[in-house]
């Protein structure tokens, strides 16, 4: 008679399978563990004393160790059978809420050829890619992810070092401390992403497009970010120190606490980032569009380059706040930088607003930000707006820079001079009438009686040699002094009796004697007279006050 078979461990309890059996008796045994524990230490600290329990001469102490282990085993047994039942009822709950939902689908990927590949495949050519590292390329094969659609892809502590992602999409990937070296991931597309602890130094992002994707304590040293995209995007606790980002537009998102020293910024956007804690040492910011919602650290960015060449787009708080910054703290010359750009924007303005144009949006409202008057969507241009903007680029822009270059006035003082010296030695040699006359005393002890003498060239007679050449060469040199001296006497002189420059310079002669101009000549030194009076006003007030700030 053929005996019945045993039924299996697994179908002794009903409901309960092979696959439930190990994690039960392990959830089991964790409760038997845990609670045993809690009672041996409370009986070895409450229901006797510790001297009491262990000591053999104690009349009671063998009777009392006999009954307690026994006390101890069928506690066991029982923690066990009810351990077993409630960890079997939580797990076979579980396992039906595990049932009920659909099993996730494997991850994957289609190369650059369209073809869709698995994840043991990307694992395959990760795994070449590490011995190509390794070989320096004698063996193995380089990864090449080129235009490959790998959306979700999550990896973490992966070498990748000079692999190829160029044109790639990687929105929604979740890299962790992966080492990007040298790779190429020019063009990708990363949205929705979130990397930590990414290494991409010396990697080319350029033309990538980051949107909504969340960067930390990433190393992008001497990156290429050139003509990138980075939208709400956050790139926090990161070193970009050296990173090319020129005609990068950062558009909302955060760079907060990140370390941007030396990098290159050239026409790049800075627009609603922000920049708390974010260090600007060193770095490029030509032609920057600067309007974030936070300043970034002070010490850092005083320190940036082309600071004057900043710009805004819509409005001016940001360039305004930073200015005041620099005022509290004690950065003269940030100060006048900024004051520079404001006043440089502000003037810009007004080309912009005296051009007839047609607006892009029948309601003008770009262009009303920009300052425009519009009239049934067309921009009505204003003539006075050209001359206001002659009027502050020449006498104030060109001049000082608002206030930006003093110096620039002393330089302007000493050209003009030179110039207007050669004017005159053109007259001298040239005009008949229009000449320089020197007036001087007669005689010492007759103030009243004055010789006034018609300054002309002396004539040289025709001859051949050197003595002709020396006679000439001789001739011009004094008239060049009689040209650059009267110059002098014009460019400092104020007309204060009080405060006459000129009248301390005629004192430096040996003879009393004053030099007067007649006709054209006249005309031309009060001009000069003028533009320099101009110029030493520009140069005082600039150098010690800061005027364009009202």
């Amino acid at each position: 008679m053929k005996q019945a078979s045993r039924p299996e461990p697994a179908r002794l309890i009903p409901g309960l399978s092979e696959e439930w059996l190990p994690r039960t008796a392990a959830c089991a045994k964790a409760t038997i563990d845990s609670r045993l524990g809690e009672y041996d230490t409370f009986r070895t600290t409450t229901w006797i004393d510790a001297n009491q329990y262990n000591d053999e001469r104690h009349p009671r102490s063998q009777l009392f160790l006999m009954h307690d282990n026994r006390f101890f085993q069928l506690t066991r047994l029982a923690l066990g059978a009810v351990a077993v039942l409630l960890c079997h009822a939580g797990l076979e709950a579980a396992g039906a809420r595990q049932a009920d939902q659909p099993a996730a689908a494997a991850w994957t990927w289609s190369d650059g050829a369209g073809k869709t590949r698995t994840l043991t495949d990307f694992s395959d050519i990760v795994s070449r890619h590490r011995v190509w590292v390794k070989t320096a390329g004698a063996e193995g094969a380089r990864a090449n992810f080129t235009k490959a659609n790998l959306q979700g892809l999550k990896i973490q502590m992966v070498e990748l070092v000079n692999a190829t992602f160029s044109s790639a999409d990687l929105s929604r990937s979740d890299f962790t401390a992966v080492n990007l070296t040298g790779a190429d991931l020019s063009g990708i597309t990363l949205s929705d992403a979130h990397w930590s602890g990414v290494v991409l130094v010396n990697a080319n992002l350029s033309g990538a497009f980051i949107s909504q994707t969340e960067m930390l304590w990433t190393q992008l040293q001497k990156a290429k970010f050139s003509n990138s995209s980075v939208l709400g995007s956050k790139i926090t606790d990161s070193n970009l120190k050296g990173a090319k980002l020129d005609h990068t537009t950062f558009v909302g998102g955060s760079l907060q606490n990140s370390l941007l020293d030396d990098a290159d910024l050239r026409s790049a956007g800075l627009l609603g980032t922000d920049l708390s804690g974010t260090r600007f040492s060193g770095a490029d910011l030509q032609d920057t569009a600067y309007e974030p919602i936070t300043a970034p650290e002070l010490r850092g960015i005083a320190n940036a380059h082309h600071l004057e060449s900043l710009r805004m787009l819509t409005s001016p708080d940001a360039l305004t706040a930073l200015r005041q910054a620099f005022v509290a703290g004690g950065y003269t010359e940030q100060r006048n930088r900024l004051t520079y750009v404001l006043k440089r924007q502000e003037n810009d303005l007004r080309w912009r607003r005296a051009h007839d144009t047609n607006c892009t949006e029948p309601s003008c409202r770009t262009e009303r930000l920009l300052g425009h008057e519009c009239v049934e969507g067309a921009c009505q241009g204003r003539w006075v707006n050209y001359f206001y903007y002659g009027l502050n680029w020449i006498f104030f822009d060109w001049t000082v820079r608002y206030g930006m270059a003093p110096e620039h006035a002393l330089m302007l003082l000493i050209g003009q001079g030179i110039f207007f010296a050669l004017v005159y030695c053109g007259f001298l040699h040239f005009s008949r009438r229009s000449s320089l006359i020197m007036v001087k005393r007669r005689r010492a002890s007759k103030p009243e009686s004055l010789r006034r003498v018609r300054y002309r060239p002396r004539i040289i007679p025709s001859s051949t040699g050197w003595r002709y050449r020396w006679n000439w060469l001789v001739r011009e040199i004094h008239l060049i002094r009689v040209a650059l001296f009267f110059s002098l006497l014009n460019t400092f002189h104020s007309g204060f009796n009080a405060v006459d420059p000129g009248k301390w310079i005629r004192l430096l002669t040996k003879h009393e004697y004053n030099l007067e101009p007649e006709r054209w000549l006249r005309t031309v030194a009060g001009v000069q007279t003028v533009v320099s009076l101009f110029l030493f006003a520009m140069w005082l007030l600039t150098q010690f006050g800061h005027p364009f700030e009202a």
